[in-house]
Parts: C-alpha cells; sequence; structure tokens
C-alpha cells in the first residue's frame, strides 16, 4: 500500500532513494513490457545509470554486475540519488 502527501510518496508505488553509495550489481524481475531501470542523482540530469530492460513472455529475472568500482551515486553534501522503475516488478540492488 501507499500514501501520498503532496508530491511525496510513501510505502510501496514511490521512488527508492539511495543514500551516497556504489551500485556494484543489480537483480531485478521484468515484466511483459519493455520498461527501464533509471538512476539520477537529485537535481541532475543527464541520469547516472539508466538501464533499458526488454519485454518477455512473461515474468523473467535478469541480473547486471558493474565493472571495478561500480558506479557512484548520490554525490555531494546530503546528496542522494532517485531510482526510478518503469515496467519493472522488483528491483534488488548490491551497494558498497
Amino acid at each position: 500500500s501507499a500514501a501520498t502527501a503532496g508530491a511525496i510518496t510513501i510505502g510501496y508505488g514511490g521512488s527508492l532513494a539511495l543514500g551516497r553509495c556504489r551500485v556494484k550489481g543489480l537483480y531485478y524481475v521484468g515484466a511483459t513490457t519493455a520498461g527501464s531501470i533509471s538512476i539520477s542523482d537529485a537535481g541532475v540530469t543527464p541520469p547516472r545509470l539508466n538501464i533499458p530492460t526488454p519485454a518477455g513472455s512473461g515474468a523473467f529475472a535478469n541480473s547486471l554486475y558493474m565493472a571495478a568500482e561500480g558506479i557512484l551515486v548520490g554525490q555531494g553534501q546530503n546528496g542522494y540519488a532517485v531510482v526510478t522503475l518503469t515496467q519493472v516488478t522488483n528491483v534488488t540492488f548490491i551497494c558498497g
């Protein structure tokens, strides 16, 4: 369930905020329609990471691991990144 107060969504259904970290990998469950996983530092464009997810004949799982030290997100003092999912059922991030 989700609750919305103004522009902030709490619970399921909102965007995920990541504190400063290195995304070293991810595991996701896609949908029958193509979509994407996007990670942007708050207020900064373009996204740090934008992964297109393919369409499948049903729900399917896939994983991706980043090379070397991963991708640093949430830069700057009190920085954070925003994860936006489109047509992705679940996602798990491996961060360090």
